[in-house]
């Protein structure tokens, strides 16, 4: 909807699921990034690795509160995103993610999510601090040292606001029915 190069992450990185839907976001499941935390954590892989690029992105659709965090990325997860795509076959695409924003889930539970560039000025203008919006999220991975607490990383896709509102209205109606 807004650049080709984040239809063509999307695509990449989603899979042949969104291909088999009406909408291409309807692989998008309604989950937060903390279930696919509490259900990846514990796994030996994650246990005892040290980087970790997801085969499997979880794309998720998470509703969430814009708390009006803004940074540039970090240099450690500056490094995670230059191996994840290079593990991801994407060279480069990680140039496409400067910025993080911060967000809070209904639950309450505050992350910071890389947005893709293209994606970061729409964002700063159609949603303002305490707005509410829906964030189409990937998990790219995660990374910290071994046998400790990593570093989650998940990739915002896209996002809902009220000038989009209408829009996302009829997108989404054809995923009801599946998710």
């Amino acid at each position: 909807m807004r650049s080709i190069s984040a239809g063509l992450l999307m695509v990449a990185l989603a899979g042949s699921a969104a291909a088999q839907a009406t909408s291409k976001w309807c692989s998008y499941q309604l989950r937060t990034p903390g279930w696919i935390v509490a259900n990846e954590a514990d796994t030996e892989t994650v246990r005892t690795s040290d980087f970790i690029g997801s085969a499997d992105p979880f794309p998720s659709r998470v509703p969430v509160r814009f708390t009006g965090g803004v940074r540039s990325i970090g240099n450690d997860r500056r490094q995670f995103l230059k191996e994840y795509f290079v593990f991801r076959n994407l060279q480069g695409s990680d140039t496409m993610f400067q910025h993080e924003i911060q967000a809070a889930d209904r639950e309450g539970e505050t992350r910071w999510f890389p947005i893709q560039e293209a994606l970061f000025g729409d964002f700063r203008t159609e949603v303002a601090s305490s707005d509410s919006t829906t964030l189409f999220l990937l998990w790219a991975g995660a990374f910290g040292p071994k046998n400790q607490v990593k570093d989650w990383v998940f990739l915002v896709n896209e996002f809902t606001s009220s000038r989009s509102r209408s829009y996302w209205s009829g997108e989404l109606a054809t995923c009801r029915t599946q998710n």
